[in-house]
């Protein structure tokens, strides 16, 4: 037999350098409901059916990406339907390949690219090690090793409905989250820096078990800029 083809609608994986290892649909639909006197439902209305889709990709091959060849916000097409791009995760680990999770949201079939962020320029390889990317940060230390770090470059979609269907959307509140995992075998505790337009937004906090090696974690958050002028219109 024959794996059933796997998709996804935001244009990430190109199937040569990043290919799908799994998709979820993300189905949801609007109940609305009225309460008789006696608190039993009389009457309910399903309101329009929306996907939500989201993709776990794999690299293939390094990949290198300029400033703005992915976009938050960014519409696209399949099976006639149409999509926003919402959320990428970045998932770089110590012993581990990385691994790439996008999700999105269906908006109105008419719907064309207004506002997005651009994500910053970046450099993902094959290799089985945690990964700065984005020049986000820089780590000091004797004895310290990065063993792990999620990149998670999003947006929030707002959507515009009518009698509960979407006529408009626009994107809001692009950033990036960097988790960041730490471990000491040396006596120097790490010290981490902010790259540029980056600023540390949970310190290092360590946890120091018995009978194994100190380890610290820590957040950094850049906050993105609109690279769109105009607001995506309502039908």
């Amino acid at each position: 037999m024959s794996f059933k083809t796997k998709t996804e609608p935001y244009g990430i994986a190109d199937g040569t350098n990043i290919v799908v290892l799994d998709t979820q649909g993300g189905e949801t639909a609007q109940n609305v409901e009225a309460v008789g006197e006696d608190g039993s439902v009389v009457a309910n209305t399903v309101t329009e059916t929306l996907l939500n889709p989201s993709a776990t990709l794999a690299l293939k091959a390094a990949i290198t990406k300029a400033l703005g060849d992915w976009k938050l916000g960014n519409v696209s097409t399949s099976d006639t339907k149409k999509f926003a791009l919402e959320k990428i995760e970045i998932t770089t680990t110590a012993g581990a390949a990385a691994s790439i999770s996008i999700s999105g949201k269906q908006v109105q079939s008419d719907a064309t690219t207004g506002c997005t962020y651009s994500v910053p320029a970046f450099t993902l390889t094959t290799k089985h090690h945690a990964q700065i990317l984005f020049s986000a940060f820089s780590l000091s230390g004797t004895g310290c090793h990065l063993t792990g770090v999620t990149y998670t470059i999003s947006g929030k979609i707002n959507p515009v409905t009518k009698d509960g269907s979407v006529i408009g959307f626009d994107i809001v509140q692009g950033k990036i989250e960097v988790s960041v995992s730490i471990n000491q075998c040396g006596s120097a505790a790490p010290e981490l820096t902010a790259g540029d337009g980056f600023q540390v937004t949970s310190p290092l906090a360590e946890t120091n078990p018995d009978a194994d090696y100190p380890t610290f974690s820590a957040t950094l958050t850049k906050y993105l800029a609109k690279d769109a002028p105009a607001a995506q219109s309502q039908s």
